[in-house]
C-alpha cells in the first residue's frame, strides 16, 4: 500500500485512489447513493454547503473491524453498516452512518460539486502537497515533490551536520484531484523561488561549550578575633564543565536551547574563610580599644602641618592648632594603656603615649600638662592632657602621631577629618 510523505512526522498510510473519469469513477456510485440518502435524510443537505468552502476528503470506515473500506479491494468494500466520515484537512467534521457501501478519498473543495454531479471533468490520481493542512500544489509524481523540497531544504541549510526539517507541517497526500489542478515540478520550484510559498528551515544541532562551576565557600569562625575580622585562608577557584546543548535554529536564528548533558572537566576549589565572632568594644571601657580612632582635639580642627616633608626633614605627624588654643582638651583617640605620660627633653616636651593593644600606638606631644599617669587604662575620648607649646615648638599646638607596628603612618588615613 502506498504511503503519504510527511516532512515533519515521516510516513503514514493512506488509501490510494484509482485513475478514473467522473463518468466511471466510484465517486459516481457515491454520488448516487449520497443523493439517494439526501432525498431520504434531509440533514444531508448541509453537507455540500459545508464542503464547498473547505478542502476535505470523504471516507467510509467499517465500524466493526476499524479498517478503512477505501483500503480494501473495491469488490470487498461493500459494508451495509459502514460509516461516512467527512474530513477537512486532518480534522473530522461530521459522521454519517449507514450510507454508502464504498467510497474513495477525494481532496479539495470541488468534491462537493462532484458529489452533486455538477462537474464532468476528468479526475486523476495524483499527489497533493499540503503546508499546515492547506493545499499548495498537485503533482503526478510524489518523487518530484520530494526532490524539489529536499533540494530547497539543502540549499537553505546554514549549519553543517544539522538535523534539517521544515518548521511548518509539510506533507503529501495521494488521492483523486481534478486534472486541471495538476502541475509539474517546475511550478513548485517557481513558487519557492518567487517567495509565493514560504517555507521556514528548522535546523537542530548539538553544541558543546564550557561553563563555569561555581566554587563553594567554607567559613570557619574564630572566637579569638573580633567580628569585623575576615581572613581568606584559601581563595576559591571556579571549576569547568563541558556542556552539550540542543539548539534549534529557524532560518539561522536561535529559537530554543536546552541542556542535554554536563560533564565536569575540572573540579572547583573551595574557598576557605576565617571570620571573627567577638564583639568589638566601642572604646568606652578603659583599656579595650575599639579599633578606630576619633579626632584628638574636639575643639580644634586646623591642621598647620601635614604628614609631609618640612624644613628638609619628614614630619611624620599632624600639627593641630587654633586661635588661643592653649589648654584646649586633648583626648585619647582610642582606648588603651598609657605607656608614657610626662616630660622628656627630646623635643616633645610634655607628651602621652598610648598602646591600644592591636598593633597601634598614638602619641600626643607639646602638651601644657598631662592628666594621666603611666600604666593608666584610658577610654576612647577620655581627656588626657591640654594643648601647649612645650619642647621644640613655635606655638601652641598638638603634635599627633599614629604608629602601626612601630612605624609612623599618616593619621588622616585612620582619623576622620
Amino acid at each position: 500500500m502506498p504511503k503519504d510523505y510527511h516532512y515533519k512526522k515521516g510516513y503514514k498510510k493512506h488509501a490510494r485512489a484509482r485513475h478514473v473519469s467522473v463518468s466511471d469513477s466510484p465517486l459516481v456510485s457515491i454520488k448516487n447513493k449520497v443523493l439517494g440518502c439526501v432525498r431520504a435524510v434531509p440533514v444531508l443537505l448541509a453537507v455540500p454547503v459545508l464542503c464547498a468552502a473547505v478542502a476535505f476528503a470523504l471516507f467510509t470506515q467499517n465500524p466493526v473491524s476499524g479498517a478503512a473500506v477505501s483500503e480494501m479491494p473495491v469488490e470487498n468494500a461493500a459494508a451495509p453498516q459502514s460509516e461516512v466520515v467527512l474530513f477537512t484537512g486532518a480534522r473530522k467534521v461530521t459522521e454519517l452512518t449507514t450510507l454508502p457501501e464504498a467510497a474513495v478519498a477525494v481532496p479539495e473543495d470541488a468534491v462537493a460539486v462532484e458529489i452533486l454531479g455538477e462537474k464532468t471533468e476528468e479526475m486523476v490520481e495524483a499527489v497533493g502537497l499540503y503546508v499546515d493542512d492547506a493545499l499548495v500544489t498537485v503533482a503526478m509524481n510524489e518523487e518530484e515533490i520530494r526532490r524539489v523540497l529536499d533540494s530547497y531544504m539543502k540549499s537553505c541549510a546554514q549549519l553543517p551536520l544539522a538535523e534539517i526539517s521544515f518548521a511548518q507541517d509539510v506533507k503529501t497526500l495521494v488521492g483523486l484531484f481534478p486534472a486541471d489542478r495538476v502541475a509539474d515540478a517546475a511550478a513548485l520550484e517557481s513558487l519557492l523561488a518567487e517567495g509565493e510559498l514560504s517555507l521556514d528551515i528548522c535546523e537542530v544541532v548539538e553544541e558543546v561549550h564550557q561553563a563555569p562551576i561555581a566554587f563553594e565557600t567554607e567559613i570557619t569562625y574564630d572566637e579569638d578575633e573580633y567580628e569585623d575580622y575576615t581572613h581568606v585562608a584559601r581563595s576559591g577557584v571556579n571549576g569547568v564543565a563541558n556542556v552539550t546543548d540542543r539548539v534549534v535554529y529557524v532560518n539561522g536564528e536561535e529559537v530554543e536551547r536546552s541542556e542535554v548533558s554536563s560533564v565536569q572537566y575540572t573540579a572547583p576549589v573551595t574557598e576557605l574563610i576565617t571570620v571573627g565572632t567577638m564583639v568589638r568594644p566601642d572604646g568606652s571601657t578603659p583599656g579595650e580599644a575599639s579599633g578606630s580612632f576619633c579626632w584628638p582635639t574636639p575643639t580644634l580642627s586646623i591642621i598647620t602641618t601635614y604628614y609631609e616633608m618640612r624644613w628638609g626633614s619628614f614630619h611624620g605627624a599632624l600639627d593641630i592648632s587654633g586661635y588661643n588654643c592653649t589648654g584646649e582638651p586633648i583626648v585619647a583617640a582610642d582606648a588603651g594603656v598609657v605607656t608614657f605620660a610626662g616630660y622628656k627633653s627630646n623635643g616633645y616636651g610634655y607628651h602621652v603615649i598610648i598602646d591600644h593593644g592591636n598593633g597601634f600606638e598614638t602619641m600626643y606631644a607639646h602638651c601644657c600638662d598631662v592628666y594621666v599617669n603611666t600604666g593608666d587604662l584610658v577610654a576612647k575620648g577620655e581627656v588626657i592632657g591640654g594643648v601647649g607649646s612645650t619642647g621644640y615648638s613655635t606655638g601652641a599646638h598638638l603634635h599627633f602621631e599614629i604608629l602601626c607596628n612601630g612605624e609612623k603612618v599618616n593619621p588622616l588615613n585612620y582619623v576622620a577629618y
